[in-house]
């Protein structure tokens, strides 16, 4: 049960790397189409990257318990 318990509460992970992915692909994607705003952009990708991370380890802290 501890085991089953364990996965469960790591499937949130892929949500987390499939999150990072859009993060960073939604970053490309503004820069290419105004490369001015790049310290702005820059910045908030960085803040929801973090975000994601921090749900993340959440669960990996939740998974260990």
């Amino acid at each position: 049960m501890k085991i089953i318990a364990m996965a469960i509460c790591l499937l949130p992970l892929t949500g987390c790397a499939l999150g990072i992915g859009l993060v960073f692909s939604g970053l490309l994607y503004g820069l290419t189409r105004n490369p001015t705003a790049y310290d702005t952009v820059f910045g908030l990708s960085l803040l929801g990257m973090s975000l994601i991370e921090m749900f993340a380890f959440i669960c990996l802290i939740a998974a260990f318990f």
